[in-house]
């Protein structure tokens, strides 16, 4: 039985898409890569069937799911592999999408590879998040709309996968007034009201209940942050996602961006070279010089002259911090006027040589353009590979199991801000770690005054994550590796260090033990320095440690200055008699070479700079890097 070939264009998208892959796989985070954005709450969300920030994203919960249960590697590396996988799929179908508006196979082959590159584009397909799957979602439909436009396939697709981008991610409606202008290209408005919308718009429904996994799984959980209300207003507010409408109407983080800010940002983006190929392609589409049919030809010019009116204008005027990712849907648009401007300069060169009798430079024309364009995408791809590069990203990673790796008493309590805990509880989930110790959110700081209080007077050891304002006032602290135990004023005992010292530093603080621990983590080398300062007398000026690495010539090759414990325990505060635990995490450079290296700790006035006192530690023998 003969195996049926598959189609050229189909064959080409998929061999662009298996090239995306292996660059977005190759560059993919690992784990978990950062603390304070949506990435490190999907990697949670999905592989728990959690319920993610409004709007829930209940298709991309779903599919990230069952994306989550291959056995490929840890939870949060298998969700930035669903984006790298979804990323590779939509440059895929960017392919055939360029290929349906320039009928140029080579011009859209560039445009895709082109727009895989892009920096804020590729940066989404290395981490857990929605703008991979919300671009394959677009570019599909982008393609569907365009073929029925051209007389092919079915208008139903488009409602399908208008329903689907609906139950993602709602910059789908950006593109409503394109895909309107595409559809009315065969029949007039009320026919297609009539005829093609009505059973197209029913088909677009039934992905919205895929909302219902919100009420569904609200019976069990909440959100990561416990915001979440299981009843209709709860409900309600969390899909259409209330509160962000306010980035669209209002300022409220004080944002402040003029145009230039914008012309710079889209141009480091797409390049010069990226923005003049556009620009000649919409220009071309418009002006109906592409294609035979000229009339579709500015048809098709005018709809995405719409879709990049709706998606630039959306990304200028949507005022929030990250506003970057927000204007992916406008590259992915721009790259099919990408596709469309290679293919104005193929058709120009067929023009001059079918003009002059060229026959044989015709091809050998197309072959330079096309070793042109390709060596220029290599050569961006090449440039910008070592800023999109998160194979090796493994900081936050180090400090999730650094937290959970601690000797906290058993039912300890860790008090830190969203972001913090959802490490916590991931590394809990992932590996196992630690199952008995509760990690409780709280950002606003009255809310951490209050979780450290319940859990004081409950009896259990209570850590921060982060200084907390005030409560070097009301508490003793101590830094127990990169965690900060809290005490009852006066209150604070600690097992001794083995290293034994008795230096006096500073009027009124003596240096009685340390330990020096040499760590060779995913994320590089660090040397871990725990001091014990005995307070012999209140100490009436802020000090400042110093905690180095040093060649026998004193050249520092590594330093770690700061406020003692973590920033979060000043010497004013400190009472007589007490011990202070106090940890420094010295990290070191790539460039310094294995070798011996002398350890110095250093206490200083934090007002001037001068010395008061410093004590070698010995020796730390580095590795190489």
């Amino acid at each position: 039985m003969k195996m049926r070939r598959l189609p050229p264009d189909y064959g080409l998208a998929l061999g662009i898409g298996v090239v995306s892959l292996i660059l977005y796989v190759r560059t993919a985070a690992p784990s978990v890569v950062a603390l304070f954005d949506d990435s490190l709450e999907f990697q949670l969300v999905l592989p728990t069937l959690g319920i993610a920030h409004p709007t829930g994203y209940p298709l991309y919960t779903l599919l990230g799911y069952l994306f989550t249960r291959w056995p490929l590697g840890s939870p949060a590396y298998k969700a930035n592999l669903f984006s790298a996988v979804a990323g590779a799929m939509a440059v895929g179908a960017l392919y055939l999408a360029g290929r349906e508006l320039s009928g140029r196979r080579l011009a859209a082959m560039i445009a895709a590879l082109y727009v895989a590159v892009i920096p804020v584009w590729w940066s989404q397909t290395t981490v857990a998040e929605v703008y991979a799957l919300h671009g394959l979602i677009q570019v599909l439909l982008v393609w569907v709309t365009l073929r029925w436009a051209h007389g092919v396939g079915s208008l139903w697709p488009v409602g399908l996968l208008l329903g689907l981008g609906l139950a993602h991610h709602r910059m789908i409606l950006l593109l409503v007034p394109a895909v309107m202008w595409w559809s009315l290209a065969r029949r007039p408005l009320l026919q297609m009201i009539r005829v093609a919308w009505r059973p197209t718009l029913r088909v677009a429904i039934a992905p919205l209940l895929l909302y219902l996994y919100l009420p569904i799984r609200g019976r069990a959980i909440t959100s990561l942050d416990g915001t979440y209300r299981n009843d209709w207003s709860g409900f309600w507010d969390w899909v259409t996602a209330r509160s962000y409408t306010v980035f669209l109407a209002e300022n409220p983080l004080d944002v402040h961006r003029d145009a230039g800010f914008y012309l710079d940002f889209v141009r480091d983006q797409l390049g010069y070279w990226g923005l003049g190929l556009a620009l000649l392609g919409l220009l071309a589409l418009i002006a109906g010089w592409l294609g035979p049919n000229r009339r579709q030809t500015r048809w098709d010019g005018v709809g995405l002259a719409l879709a990049l009116a709706t998606t630039y204008g959306f990304g200028a005027t949507y005022q929030v911090t990250d506003v970057e990712v927000f204007f992916i849907p406008a590259f992915l648009t721009t790259g099919l006027a990408l596709a469309a401007g290679v293919a104005t300069l193929q058709t120009a060169w067929d023009r001059i040589c079918l003009g002059r009798g060229w026959s044989k430079a015709r091809s050998a024309g197309h072959v330079a353009l096309a070793l042109l364009l390709l060596a220029g995408v290599f050569r961006t791809a090449e440039a910008r590979f070592p800023e999109m590069d998160r194979s090796q990203r493994w900081e936050v990673h180090d400090l999730g199991v650094d937290m959970l790796s601690q000797p906290l008493p058993e039912g300890s309590v860790i008090v830190g801000i969203l972001g913090e805990m959802t490490l916590c509880h991931y590394m809990q989930f992932a590996y196992q770690m630690r199952l008995d110790v509760q990690c409780v959110p709280a950002d606003r700081e009255p809310d951490r005054f209050a979780a450290v209080e319940r859990a004081l007077k409950e009896g259990r050891a209570v850590f921060l994550t982060r200084q907390l304002p005030g409560a070097e006032q009301r508490y003793s602290l101590g830094a127990v590796g990169p965690l900060i135990r809290v005490w009852r004023k006066g209150e604070a005992t600690w097992d001794p260090l083995p290293g034994r010292a008795d230096r006096l530093m500073a009027q009124g603080v003596r240096l009685t033990g340390y330990l020096v621990e040499m760590k060779v983590l995913r994320s590089g080398r660090l040397v871990r320095l725990t001091l014990h300062w005995r307070v012999e007398a209140p100490i009436g000026e802020p000090l400042k440690v110093s905690a180095r690495l040093a060649t026998p010539a004193d050249d520092k090759v590594a330093m770690r200055d700061d406020v003692p414990v973590h920033n979060a325990y000043p010497a004013t505060a400190w009472l007589a008699g007490e011990t202070v635990q106090d940890v420094y995490d010295i990290r070191v450079p790539p460039s310094v070479p294995a070798g011996t290296y002398e350890v110095l700790v250093i206490l200083y006035r934090a007002s001037d700079g001068s010395e008061l006192g410093r004590a070698s530690l010995g020796e730390v023998r580095l590795p190489p890097p």
